[in-house]
This record gives C-alpha cells, structure tokens and sequence, in this order.
C-alpha cells in the first residue's frame, strides 16, 4: 500500500515537471532570419541562458545567411564565416576576432547540449540586429543596415535626394499613382532618427518623407505634383548611399537651318548633357538625353525638313529620352552648348572630310578632299606667303591636321593626310569658324591652280609645280619615211632626230605638258602636213629636230633657227640652244634667224634645232652613244622649260588675250657653265642673219669660209621671191655653190659597224634633210658603249645604203645629187624575238624621185 503512494507521488512530480518544461519550451521564441527581403526560420529555437537572456544556435544562423561554423579543437574555437564576415570565436577568453579586429564579447559564446549559442547582445559583431515582437514567440535576426540620414537637395532644377547608411544598403524602388509618388524600400535597415517629412516643390516633386515601414524595412516616400521620371543608384566608394534622382524635362525640340550646318535645338526644364548613342548609324543620328522624361505632348511628334528628313522622340527607359534623326546623307551630329546654363544644346550635322590625299603627277600636285556629303567650296589666293585657301561651309575638323604631321606618323582626331609630296607642298585644315572648315595648301612659290570636282562630294586642287604643266609643244623630228636626211654608212638622221624627239616627249609628258608628235613612228611627212598640224593643235611651241652634215669631216657643233613672231621664237631660239650646248658641251654655232618653211608658217614660237653633225667624226659617236641622245633630249626640255618660265612668254600670253604688249626685247643670254640667266646684248647670244653664203666668221671651223671646199648645210633652207605677210622680205638662202654642189663625192670611207649595232632602235628617230648641192659622204662608224641597254643604239641600215648624203632640211629645194638614191629600208619594227625590235627588208629601189618642193599655196 505504501508502495502505491509512493509511486503515485512519484507520478505526480513528473506530471508537474513535464508540464514545467513544456512550458518553458512554449516559452523559447522561435528565430526568423530576414536577409535581402527573404525571410527564413529556424528548425531550432532560441536558447535561454542562465542569465535570462536570450542567445541564438550559431550554426543553423550560419546556414540561414548563406555561410558555415568550423570548430577547431585544437584551440578551442569556432571560425564564422558569412555575409563577408569572418569571426572567430575563442570560447575559452571569450573575445572575438572580427575580420582582423579583436573585441570582447558580452555574453560570449556558450555551448548548450555539444551545440554553440552566440548571446543576441552580441550579435551586433557579426554585422547583424536582432529584435523581439511583442508576443515574445518571435526573434528576428537580420543584416544590420541603419539609415543615417536622408538628404534632399535641388540642383539646378532637378530634386535629389540621397539616402546614407551605415553601410551598403539593399534596396528597391518603384512609382505609385493616386496620388503619384515614388517610393523606395531599404531592407534589413532601420532608421535611426526620426524624419521630418521636407517640403521642394521643385522638379514635380512636393515633398519627401521617411519612416520605419514595417520591421526591417525603412521606407522614402516623394510625393509628385505631376509624373516625373527619376533614376536611383548606388553612390560613394562603399556604396553606403542611395540617390534617387528626378529627371529633367524635355520641354523643345526644333529645326534650325540658319547656318550652313543643319541643326536641332534642344531644350529642358533643367541642365542635362546630350549623348551620341551607339546605336547610331550612317544616315541615322540617335541622341540621349539622361536624366529626362517626354512630356505627353512631345509622343509620337515628328519634324522633317530638307536635309534633316525625320525627327522624333521618344521614351526610351525611365530616365532617358531619345530623339532619332534622319539624315539625307552621312553627316556627322555636333553636340554643342547653345547657352551657358546647361538647359539649351544645338545638335548641328555637319559633313565631314572622310579623306584627305595628296600626292605628285607630271608637273603637277594634287590636293584631294572628300567629304561625306556633299558641299560649296570657296577657293582664295592669298599672298605673302603663297597659299590657296579653301573655305568648307558645313564641314567640321575636329582638330587641326597638317601634312607634315601625316609624314611623321602623329595621330589626330581628325581626317588623316595620306600620300607623300617631293615640291614642297603642304596641306593643313582646321576649323576656320563654328560651321565653316578650311583647308590651306602652302606653296612654296607663286604656282598656278585649278579646282576640279569630280562629284558633290570630292573637291580636287592640281597645283602647277612646273611652268610645262599643261603646256602643248609641238615636237617635229626631222624627215622620216622615204626621206632618210643624212645617212652615213647604215646610219640616217631620221633615226636619230625621232629618238630624241621621243626621249624629249618623255621628259615633257613627265613635267606635264602636253605633247604632240608630228610623227612618232617612221613615215613620210610634207612640210606643209607638218605645219599644219603644228597651227591646228592649239600649241604654245614648236620645235623641230634634226642633225647637221657637211662634205668634209672637220665642221661641228649645234646651231638653232627660228623666223617667225620675234622675240618670241628668238627667246625660245636662245634659251632651247643655251641648255642644249650645256647639256652636250659641243661647239656653239649660235641662234640664227633663217627663212625656213616650218619656221615661216608656223603660227606660234617656233625654233629648229640641229644638234649635232653626222660628218663628223666625234659627233657622230656621240650621236650613236644613248647617253648623248638622252642629255640632247635634257638640253631641249630644259630650254623649253625655261622658255615657259620667262617674261616673254607671258608677253606672248598677253598677245594672245588681246592684250598691249610691249615687243621690245632684249634675249636672254645663260652662262652654260652655271646655267644662269643674265641680260646681255642680244649679238652675244643670236648671230646676224645668215647671208646665205655659206660662211660665220664667228662660227669657228665652220665649212665653206674662204679657202674651204663645201659648204656648210643648214637646216630646211628655201629661196623664196618678194616680201612675205609681214612685210619683211624674206632672203634667198639657197646654198652656195662649190665643187661639192657640183655633185662630186668625197672619197668614200668604209664604215665599220660596232658590235651590237646591226639591229635597228626601239624608239623612233627623227628626220634631217639634204640641201641642195650636197655630196655623197662616207665616215668610218663610231663606236657605242657596250653598257647601252639592248636596242637602244642608232640602227644601221643594210649594207646596200652605205652612201650619206650631207644633212639639210626637209626644205622643197634639195635637189637629188649624183646617181638615183636607193629607197631607204622599211621602218624599223617593234615585235622582234625577246623584245628585240626587228629591221624587215625594204622595198625594192625606186626610181630617181623629183626633189621635194615648197607647197604652190605659198
């Protein structure tokens, strides 16, 4: 019986106990962990401590913030590690090491049934807060994020308003209507001091207000007059502040076509800065204006004119507005200042220049620009120094450019200059005023331009470096065809002058003139063909080449001829011979005037030039030497080009405009050493017109003088009758009569061909003439250097045409002399093997021809 009592006791303790814990276990708050707007509880609860208090189970906190607990034995510590937080605990000091700070712990660490509780006083170390509801049956835990303050501020029309916390803050933010606010939520946050809601009204917005919106969670409030855009972010190097932003109000977009750039004006409520987006493209311009909202007038509105073709704009995100423009071609969109506040900007298109080249031709500098779209040009000469000055309207430079920084590699913004120049010339370009660019071509001298444009879009300046630049000279290379002119041996003068002839067309064509060849090739051509191609091309010179032979060996050196329009063929006369004999450095037979057919009808500056003479026996090596042939071919250039550069022609310039002109003249006179032109008396430089005998006192070792068999032959001489259309008589200068007139030979010579001279020339050689009286010459052959390219050498002709004929003038008056001469061979031919030219068989002889005779019309 006792027994039973006992145990009922018994039973009745453990009742009561059992119902004691149960109610201390209904007592332990559950833990809620909030963390980024989630929540999270806990399978274990809250733990009581001795002291009353309250503590948390460390691992399952751990977990819930994304983050681990280790125990290490061996010191007796627990490593905490989440929410870039490392703590590690030291149970038995309790202090606790935070990221590297040392801190001692209130409650400490505990350990409850082999589990780590962390005291929620201490909490805080870990970066968090903890708070109790009213109930007790709840214990949130969450990231600590206090909310220091909340700023608001207007700067320059635009409300902000600025939200600073302890630390980095969470956030999201959203807009509401009815009324219209904008509202952002910080989480596991809390709000230290109480907010006094702030009035703007300023921007849209009335007033900003601040509160705890429910636990965890602090909540902004602005309050709008009307919908505003705004933008919120993160600010500051820990991001430790959120600023919310409200935009700006696009208040005008509009047309300007005042200037030579095409624009819009953009205007807004407040200061924003435009942006070129990236989503632009050629022909279509996409600006940004951050920070901005569209009033509901501005949707769907377009604008369209002539160059700008479209424009709208539009919404784009919250806090941006976007205006597309339609361009009808490439232009380039310039964001500028239209005012100094920030609310005004100009959005002009301007053409850019996409490509700036320059580079050398003949005679010539190009200077090329092309721009994007197309433009007016304004081109100016200016002086003191030279430059040609070109005005763009409509086009921009971004920055200053210049050739010689092209050259030397250095980068720019703007259109890079390609190309290499050797004349001197530069080319700089630089935005001359807000719409207009201009680019400058320096030059070194006073040198003659023309514009060309190709198309709307590329503008072409060719600047004349050299005085031959578009000059026309007519070149007549002597004979030709049936009409060898001299010969000696295999030989002809035809040969020889059109070699010349073709290396001075070269030299020409490369300096920039233009040239026309009176024959290029070996054919038969009157006088009269001659002249009248000469009058018909529009040419401002003529110059007829050719090579000399007398009946004795001992004669040489070069003369010129010119009749007509004195002084300017003189000049010409004078400055073609003085470059020649410094350039061959032969015997100067000097400038005579004689009454020759292709100098008398010529109707522009004419000269002839006999370079040197086939019957004699160092010039006639020479002549046969490549080198000689081309310094010939240098003289004549340089001559002609001296001609162009000198104050006659541009009396003769004058002449042809209709001008005054004042004819007196005194020739050029150049030293041949130095080349140097200097005045002088004209008898210097230009002998007295020749009688016609034959004889030069001034010309020493020329042929027929007193005691001399022979007579000295010149060039395309002809006895005409009474005055010619100027009234100037014109003299009878047929040649002299002596024993070689007569029409006896010369002993004849054999002639001995040089190695590698068989075959004929590749470049066609001009024609010389017989002159009436002339004897059948021979002369040993001169030796050609071995280092002369192949077929480049005079061609000799078949061993049947041995017999030479002195050289004169293609003149009507050259009588055959002694027997009937053979029919010269066919022209030489190009095509042969490897290049070679080839020499084909000529015709049979013809008979003895009536000598050539000047036109009956004269």
């Amino acid at each position: 019986m006792r027994l039973r009592v006992v145990m009922a006791v018994a039973l009745a303790c453990l009742a009561v106990s059992g119902v004691a814990m149960a109610q201390d276990a209904a007592a332990l708050p559950s833990v809620v962990v909030e963390r980024d707007g989630a929540s999270v509880q806990l399978q274990e609860t809250a733990i009581r401590r001795e002291d009353g208090g309250l503590a948390v189970p460390l691992r399952p906190l751990a977990e819930a913030l994304g983050g681990v607990v280790q125990w290490i034995d061996a010191t007796k510590e627990a490593v905490f590690t989440a929410h870039r937080t490392v703590a590690i605990f030291a149970t038995s000091s309790g202090r606790v090491t935070v990221n590297g700070a040392s801190q001692q712990l209130s409650g400490g660490v505990m350990s409850y049934d082999g589990r780590l509780a962390l005291a929620v006083e201490d909490l805080g170390h870990l970066g968090l807060a903890w708070a109790l509801d009213a109930s007790g049956s709840t214990l949130r835990v969450y990231v600590k994020r206090a909310v220091v303050s909340v700023d608001v501020a207007v700067e320059d029309g635009r409300p902000r308003v600025a939200i600073t916390g302890e630390r980095e803050l969470s956030y999201t933010a959203f807009a509401l209507t009815a009324p219209d606010r904008v509202v952002v939520d910080i989480f596991d946050a809390v709000i230290l001091d109480e907010f006094v809601p702030v009035s703007v009204g300023a921007g849209g917005v009335a007033q900003v207000r601040a509160g705890m919106n429910r636990p965890g969670v602090v909540r902004v409030v602005a309050d709008l007059d009307r919908p505003v855009g705004y933008r919120v972010s993160k600010v500051g190097e820990d991001l430790s502040s959120i600023q919310l932003m409200f935009n700006s109000m696009l208040s005008e977009v509009s047309l300007d076509d005042s200037s030579a750039m095409p624009g819009l004006v953009v205007r807004t409520s407040s200061p924003v800065r435009p942006v070129l987006s990236e989503e632009s493209a050629p022909g279509v311009t996409v600006i940004s204006l951050p920070g901005t909202s569209l009033p509901a007038e501005f949707e769907h509105s377009e604008l369209g004119g002539e160059s700008i073709q479209e424009v709208r704009a539009e919404q784009a995100y919250d806090d941006t507005v976007r205006i597309v423009a339609v361009t009808s071609e490439a232009l380039r969109p310039l964001i500028r200042r239209a005012g100094d506040d920030g609310t005004s900007w100009r959005i002009d298109f301007a053409v850019e220049i996409v490509e700036a080249l320059i580079w050398d031709e003949p005679g010539a500098t190009v200077v090329e620009l092309v721009t994007s779209g197309s433009v007016d040009v304004n081109v100016m000469r200016l002086k003191a120094p030279h430059r040609i000055a070109i005005d763009l309207p409509g086009v921009w430079v971004p920055t200053a450019v210049t050739s010689s920084q092209a050259a030397a590699g250095g980068g720019s913004l703007g259109p890079q200059v390609s190309g290499e120049t050797s004349t001197g010339i530069g080319l700089r370009m630089a935005q001359f005023s807000p719409d207009t660019a201009r680019a400058v071509v320096d030059l070194p001298g006073d040198f003659a331009h023309e514009l060309e444009r190709p198309d709307p879009c590329r503008l072409r300046i060719r600047v004349a470096v050299s005085p031959l630049w578009r000059r026309r000279v007519i070149i007549d290379p002597g004979h030709g065809g049936a009409d060898p002119g001299a010969v000696r041996g295999r030989v002809y003068e035809k040969d020889i002058n059109l070699d010349i002839a073709i290396r001075l067309r070269n030299l020409l064509v490369e300096a920039g003139a233009e040239v026309v060849m009176t024959r290029d090739d070996d054919i038969s051509m009157e006088l009269e063909e001659r002249v009248e191609k000469a009058n018909s091309s529009g040419a401002d010179a003529f110059v007829s080449i050719h090579c000399n032979s007398v009946f004795d060996i001992f004669p040489g050196g070069t003369e010129t001829f010119y009749y007509n329009l004195a002084p300017y063929s003189q000049e010409l006369g004078v400055l073609v011979h003085t470059y020649l004999l410094r350039s061959i450095n032969l015997l100067d037979r000097k400038v005579k005037s004689r009454n020759l057919y292709v100098l008398r009808h010529t109707n522009i500056p004419a000269v002839l030039v006999e370079v040197a003479f086939l019957s004699n026996d160092y010039e006639f090596s020479r002549l046969q030497d490549t080198s000689f042939r081309e310094k010939a071919a240098e003289g004549i250039f340089n001559g002609i080009e001296a001609y162009f550069r000198s104050e006659i022609y541009q009396r003769w310039l004058a002449r042809l405009r209709g001008e005054p002109v004042d004819e007196t003249w005194t020739p050029s006179v150049v030293d041949y050493g130095s080349g140097a032109e200097v005045a002088g008396d004209a008898a210097d430089a230009v002998d007295a017109v020749d009688a016609g005998d034959g004889s030069d006192a001034s010309d020493t070792g020329s042929v027929g003088g007193e005691g001399q068999e022979g007579t000295a032959v010149g060039p395309e001489e002809e006895p005409v009758d009474g005055p010619t259309e100027d009234g100037v008589p014109e003299e009878d200068t047929a040649a002299a009569g002596g024993e070689a007139a007569s029409g006896e030979s010369l002993p004849e010579e054999s002639v001995d061909v040089p190695e590698g001279l068989e075959g004929p020339l590749p470049e066609r050689l001009e024609e010389s003439v017989t002159e009436e009286g002339s004897s059948q010459v021979t002369a040993p052959g001169g030796d050609t250097p071995e280092s002369d390219p192949p077929g480049t050498d005079v061609p000799h002709r078949d061993e049947g045409a041995t017999e030479a004929t002195a050289g004169g003038t293609d003149e009507g008056d050259v009588e055959a002399v002694g027997e009937a001469e053979e029919e010269p061979p066919a022209s030489t031919q190009y095509g042969g093997p490897d290049g070679e030219l080839t020499n084909e068989p000529g015709p049979e002889p013809r008979p003895e021809r009536e000598p050539e005779r000047e036109p009956a019309s004269d």
